[in-house]
């Protein structure tokens, strides 16, 4: 993938051969890259993660590490492609993604919070073992999520849209402008962001805070 992209980021490499000939075929070879990138992931998550999160770590487990992450980071650069079935794809990886992750962090917690709650004496060792987080969603995932969450407050869909007007009577009446494709595309980003949230409230915090200063 270097090699094809001369070392730029995908997102530098669209800008390259925007309003050019390439630009479609460019588009095209995103597209097959974003299903493959997804479907790699999405089918194989929960046996990366338990490999890269091994207690001896060789230089195959690095090379899957830093793999995972590059998979993740080329999705990110894709998502802010200006192609909207780019875009659609990219989101559906990161509603299952994020999805996936705060339901992982929420059962490490609830691990964890009955773990404290054991007879006293009882060894401890192999439940925190099983329950700590692995190295990818302490070291990989963070920065990811992070641009992830910045991306879709940047391309966040329109809600559903109400026209008030009044009638010959004088009262109020609300119509609602009805675009299933737009708000199809609302609800999944507004449930990633909430699976985001849930993940990490408190960067979420920290991001909404800087984009309203």
């Amino acid at each position: 993938m270097q090699i094809t992209t001369k070392g730029r980021s995908l997102l530098q490499e669209y800008a390259s051969v925007q309003n050019t000939k390439s630009q479609a075929g460019f588009e095209t070879f995103a597209k097959q890259l974003a299903l493959a990138i997804a479907s790699v992931l999405r089918n194989n998550l929960d046996l990366v993660e338990e490999l890269a999160g091994a207690i001896e770590p060789n230089h195959q487990i690095q090379m899957l590490r830093d793999e995972t992450l590059r998979g993740l980071t080329y999705l990110a650069q894709m998502s802010r492609i200006p192609d909207e079935e780019l875009f659609k794809i990219c989101l559906d990886f990161w509603h299952f993604f994020s999805g996936d992750v705060m339901t992982k962090q929420q059962r490490q917690a609830q691990s964890l919070h009955f773990g404290a709650m054991a007879i006293p004496g009882l060894n401890l060792a192999g439940v925190q073992h099983q329950t700590a987080p692995s190295l990818l969603h302490a070291h990989v995932y963070p920065e990811v999520l992070r641009e992830v969450k910045n991306i879709l407050f940047d391309h966040m869909a329109k809600p559903k849209e109400v026209l008030l007007s009044i009638d010959d009577n004088g009262e109020v009446e609300e119509e609602y402008i009805v675009d299933t494709e737009n708000i199809a595309l609302y609800e999944t980003m507004r449930e990633t962001l909430i699976f985001l949230s849930n993940a990490n409230t408190e960067e979420m915090i920290q991001i909404v805070n800087l984009r309203l200063e």
